[in-house]
């Protein structure tokens, strides 16, 4: 019978490879995979097997579908990476019956296609060189070994693909001891476990090769034919401990050798791994350059995460391009040496002030003993000497700056030497500038305390010759010349194998220009334009000042250590996630700035020492090189998912740490500000061991000093050593207070225990509340430009009125504000929230006795880019148990901002600009399932509801005779509708305070003579229409509106209108006007709006039947706040096709044939 086949079709599970080449071999015919999920109606893509290829996918999408591979925020990942694959379409479906929050999940807006949908399928594949998908496994098959992320179907993929292989399978088994395996099962029983085991190490990396194989006879299925993984025998780990193993070849033994020099061991085994011998990122970097050198290939730091191994890094970087030549000694020299990159920058900032001592590295030392004056001026001369770089000036012509190195002979003449009559006088010099352009970048003062037999050295050095990794360098020379000369000889060193003017040449020629397309440092920097592309101007961090026009580098310290017990906790949680330390401490640092910045894009630098070249290792000079970490912090992120972030965007940056800083500032900062330092405001520096300066033995130890200069607003410095890990903040004193500075270690310690101790299920759920934020600080300045903000949003809206100043805004009892008057206290009420620290992602909990005072603050955090609820000063407490990502909590409790300047906000004040998808206001939740909490509405639903409401009154902008309402509580929606379209239109708000019913209220109507309320019918029912005369038009909230109503309120030609809405859609989806002898309805949709009644089959109800009514558009609010469940279950996806969010209101209604909206009774 297989002779009339014309092809055959496979579907329903992965398709192995030798399957596939058996039926094409036996019964010739073509064997086309067929894949696609229920849900897509059956099979969405499909591919022709080629055996000449081997490779089994599930091709390309069938006509009328599309698919496309995306990442967790649902952007496309490049061709051979990894992601989850999404299906849209004709044939996707409407979404699953009764299940609308299942709906909402897994069917989303399509963000490549305007009103479509796509099905996101579980599965993880790839698109392949040729453009055809691969299937890798199911997102739920992957898992994590060691930190690093494993598709457990790309490894069985792998393992299928070799021939005489039917079934494989991976999984990870944890031994007794809680040792984490990845073990790979095959059958049959008498496959090659080595020909399958080469095939898995050319096509994977180290780390996703089982290191435990396990041949099985009889392959465990379930019912449905499929591998049955419970059934999987439990491999013996007994034999899977690390044992020492010897090089097989000369390149293995010279790479083990290049380990344990790196490492400090006495020998290092093939199989080793380079992080459990102790490796981090900073001995990677150095493993990296010199193992390149030994391989003749180009090894990155990311190579040796992915094959910390001698054997693995050989296979693993076998096929590299080759690798940079060593740094050597130019002989001949040109005859103009130019700086290097990082010395042409220093060069600029020394010439622009060079009284500043910001780049000074001072250097003490203490001698003990007799002191012999001569032999240390001697050993500083010969030290100085030995290092060109130390008496080396950078004069400039036309052509720019360059190296003037003077003879070792000149150096006596040249250097700035000076014995100190006190300890005060020598510390002195570590204040005075350089001129780098006439002075040696080196001066020394020497002070003696002959009663205590101590004399102190301190050498003062300028940055462009000299950096952290030059103290240890300068220390040891000097030692070793000092304890020559005090035996009457001259120090016996090796003469150095290189100088940096000799660094500088090998730089300039090893990395080529950056106009030459086939350059290096032209392939690094398209790196660097991707990474930095939209980076974030500046990290503004909760300030107790504003920032100066120039920057202060005044800086001071806050100091604390790591308990022992996160400490172990910092090491362990390392080798769990197969991250290094610094990556951890990187991580809290990330995670600790999104939350008090409130963003989510993190930029931090960190220095790095370029000595990767064994040539530079015993250099004095400036290799410092600082790198840009830009991570993305989603607040609902795992810690798990965090690392893979860091690790990757470390790794990424290590491995093109070729391109200095100063370049990069250069590229991408061309209009650098004063302000602040470029690219990045926070740092963090890493070091591990105690720095062993110089040979205590020999009476020269080094003296530790404080560094308090702040080159940025915020350094982290962390240092671990064997007793003990010491971490300083260092921060710019012109914009922080110290107490302010303590929190901020508060929070990075609370972050870093949270994530290393596994208590944080995601990040943005890490408890960070600390202490009260600092006073009120005003801006220096009353000059001020307007913001920029996103058109559509309340801050946009008002500043473009065309308003009477004079008008009135409002008015409770005998207190009337003007817009004048009502802007400017708004702006101050703004300011002093800035100030505070509050922005995007915060919220104001206002709690004011005054309602004036009330609206005032809230079109405060308005304008100040926040989020306002309205109420008790106790609710702040619970909303900041509950932060979900959302920031910081701000209570007002009385009028701020007096002492501040009333002139519009400008940018540099604001956290980022306001945008229209941004919180604007909490409201309270009045679905009738119940349940305390808040509705967050944002600016765009606002925009709307404004413009409907002048279609409503028929009022103009400054329309002097129109007055609303606004009643209590203010945390109703339909005060915040009031208030909002009141304020839009420029109409004046009269302010019920605590009156909300009855005779009162309406005396508040008569007094104010308002002309505008919306009211629900029981309310509006107990005032007497005829104590409100001035009222004409008349909005019943609810969608309905009695008899009696229309009866009473009818005369003196007054309008009345019906609205519905739920505060899920800002309060308002539809309106209609009450006409006599016609039952009022709620009346139709409003614009933007869609308002539909669906049946429990979420299928849309025929005219006049009843079903649940939900509600779309701009309005719909982003969710309830930290009720995730219950925004899962309100806000769904609408099944018929448009791709947008549905708000479930929870009334029952129906539509009638008009289109008219009937709200049934409940």
């Amino acid at each position: 019978w297989a002779k009339t086949l014309a092809k055959v079709s496979v579907g329903g599970e992965a398709l192995p490879p030798s399957v596939a080449a058996q039926v094409t071999e036996e019964w010739s015919v073509g064997v086309h995979n067929q894949y696609g999920p229920t849900e897509t109606t059956i099979y969405s893509t499909i591919s022709e097997f080629d055996p000449a290829d081997g490779r089994v996918t599930i091709g390309r999408p069938v006509p009328g579908m599309s698919a496309y591979v995306l990442d967790t925020r649902l952007h496309p990942v490049p061709a051979g990476v990894s992601g989850e694959l999404y299906l849209g379409g004709a044939q996707t479906a409407r979404g699953y019956a009764s299940a609308p929050a299942m709906t909402a999940d897994r069917f989303v807006a399509d963000p490549f296609s305007a009103g479509g949908r796509l099905y996101r399928t579980g599965d993880i594949v790839r698109h392949n060189d040729s453009g055809d998908l691969e299937y890798l496994g199911r997102r739920d098959f992957q898992v994590k070994l060691r930190g690093q992320r494993i598709e457990l179907g790309e490894i069985e993929t792998v393992l299928s693909g070799v021939p005489g292989v039917v079934h494989a399978a991976a999984a990870v088994v944890r031994s007794e001891s809680g040792a984490q395996h990845l073990v790979g099962y095959l059958a049959p029983a008498d496959v090659s476990v080595d020909s399958v085991k080469s095939h898995a190490v050319q096509l994977l990396p180290e780390f996703m090769v089982p290191e435990v194989w396990l041949p099985i006879d009889e392959w465990p299925t379930n019912a449905a034919g499929k591998t049955d993984r419970s059934a999987l025998p439990s491999p013996d780990l007994s034999a899977s401990v690390d044992e020492y193993v010897a090089p097989a070849s000369d390149i293995e033994a010279v790479l083990a050798g290049i380990f344990a020099d790196v490492t400090g061991l006495d020998r290092f085994g093939v199989t080793t791994s380079f992080f459990d011998a102790g490796g981090n990122s900073l001995l990677a970097m150095r493993l990296a350059s010199r193992a390149g050198t030994a391989l003749a290939v180009r090894v990155s730091v990311r190579d040796v995460f992915e094959a910390p191994t001698v054997r693995g890094l050989i296979a693993a970087t076998a096929g590299n391009a080759p690798d940079l030549p060593p740094v050597m000694a130019v002989v001949p020299r040109p005859e103009r040496l130019p700086l290097s990159s990082v010395q042409r920058r220093m060069w600029f900032v020394n010439q622009f002030d060079t009284a500043s001592s910001a780049y000074n590295i001072p250097l003490p030392v203490r001698i003990k003993g007799t002191i012999d004056v001569a032999a240390v001026r001697g050993a500083v001369l010969d030290t100085i000497g030995r290092h060109e770089v130390l008496r080396t000036r950078y004069p400039s012509d036309a052509d720019g700056p360059y190296q003037q190195i003077a003879d070792a002979e000149q150096v006596a003449a040249l250097l700035d030497w000076q014995i100190c009559d006190s300890r005060d006088e020598a510390l002195a010099a570590a204040g005075d500038g350089f001129d780098v352009t006439t002075d040696l970048p080196l001066r020394v003062r020497i002070w003696q305390d002959t009663a205590a037999g101590i004399t102190e050295v301190l050498i003062v050095a300028h940055h462009i010759a000299f950096d952290g990794g030059s103290g240890r360098v300068f220390i040891a020379d000097l030692t070793a010349a000092y304890v020559a000369r005090t035996a009457g000889a001259t120090p016996g060193w090796e003469p150095l194998p290189v100088q940096y003017a000799d660094y500088s040449l090998w730089q300039q020629r090893a990395l080529g220009d950056p106009g030459d397309p086939a350059s290096i440092l032209t392939r690094e920097l398209a790196y660097w334009q991707t990474h930095l592309d939209g980076l974030p101007a500046v990290t503004d961090l909760p300030m107790d000042r504003p920032r100066p026009a120039v920057a202060d580098p005044a800086g001071a310290v806050v100091r604390t250590v790591l308990p022992d017990d996160i400490a172990t906790a910092v090491a362990r949680c390392a080798g769990d996630y197969r991250v290094t330390s610094f990556m951890v401490f990187h991580a809290a640092l990330a995670v600790t700035v999104a939350r008090l910045a409130a963003t989510t894009d993190v930029v931090i630098a960190s220095p790095i020492d370029g000595r990767t070249d064994r040539a530079l290792e015993n250099l004095v000079g400036m290799f410092v090189n600082t790198l840009v970490l830009r991570t993305r912090i989603d607040p609902g992120a795992s810690v798990g998912d965090v690392f893979d972030v860091v690790r990757r965007t470390d790794l990424d940056a290590f491995g093109h740490a070729d391109v200095l800083f100063e370049q990069l500032v250069e590229r991408f900062a061309p209009q650098r500000s004063t302000a602040y330092a470029p690219l990045a405001q926070v740092s963090l520096t890493h070091t591990i061991g105690e720095v062993e300066l110089g040979e205590q033995d020999a009476g020269v130890e080094p003296i530790l000093v404080d560094s308090t200069d702040a080159k940025v607003d915020v350094m982290v410095s962390v240092a671990e050593s064997a007793g003990h890990t010491r971490v300083e903040f260092t921060y710019a004193s012109s914009l922080f207070d110290e107490a302010t500075i303590e929190r901020f270690a508060e929070v990075w310690l609370r972050v870093l225990a949270a994530i290393v101790t596994g208590s944080a299920t995601a990040v943005g759920d890490i408890d960070i509340v600390t202490a009260a934020p600092g006073a009120v600080a005003a801006p220096a300045d009353g000059d001020r430009d307007i913001v920029t903000i996103e058109s559509g949003t309340l801050v946009d809206l008002i500043a473009h009125r065309d308003l009477d100043p004079a008008h009135p805004a409002l008015i409770f009892g005998d207190t009337m504000l003007d817009y004048v008057s009502f802007e400017r206290r708004t702006n101050r009420a703004a300011r002093a929230l800035i100030a505070r620290g509050a922005g995007s992602g915060d919220v104001v909990v206002i709690d004011t006795d005054s309602p004036v005072d009330r609206v005032v603050a809230c079109w405060g955090a308005i304008k100040a880019g926040a989020a306002c609820l309205t109420g008790a000063a106790d609710r702040a407490a619970s909303v900041s148990g509950s932060l979900h990502g959302v920031g910081s909590v701000f209570v007002v409790t009385e009028q701020d901002g007096d002492n501040v300047p009333d002139v519009p906000i400008a940018a540099s004040e604001l956290r980022r600009p306001v945008r229209r998808t941004d919180a604007v206001a909490l409201v309270a939740d009045d679905h009738p399932a119940g349940g305390d909490g808040w509705v967050v509405l944002t600016h765009q639903g606002a925009e709307q509801v404004s413009d409907e409401c002048r279609g409503i009154t028929g009022s103009r902008v400054t329309d002097p005779d129109t007055r609303v309402l606004v009643t209590s509580p203010t945390d109703s929606v339909a005060a915040w509708v009031t208030m909002i379209a009141g304020v839009m239109a420029g109409h004046t708000l009269v302010l019920s305070g605590d009156e909300r019913h009855g005779a009162a209220l309406g005396e508040v109507l008569a007094a104010g003579e308002v002309t505008d309320v919306w009211l629900e019918p029981s309310v509006l029912a107990s005032i007497d229409p005829e104590s409100a005369d001035a009222v004409r038009n008349i909005v019943v909230l609810g969608g309905r509106c009695g008899d009696d109503i229309v009866t009473d309120w009818w005369a003196r030609g007054r309008r009345i209108f019906t609205a519905y809405g739920p505060a899920g859609a800002w309060g308002w989806a539809t309106r209609g006007r009450v006409a006599r002898k016609k039952p009022p309805t709620a009346g139709k949709a409003i614009g933007g709006v869609v308002v539909k009644v669906l049946d429990e089959r979420l299928a849309e109800a025929a005219a006049g039947e009843i079903g649940d009514v939900y509600v779309s558009g701009e309005a719909v609010a982003r969710g309830l706040f930290i009720r995730m469940g219950d925004t899962a279950v309100r806000f769904v996806a609408d099944p018929a096709g448009d791709g947008v969010r549905m708000y479930a209101t929870g009334m029952r209604g129906r539509l009638n044939a008009g289109g008219d909206l009937a709200i049934m009774d409940e």
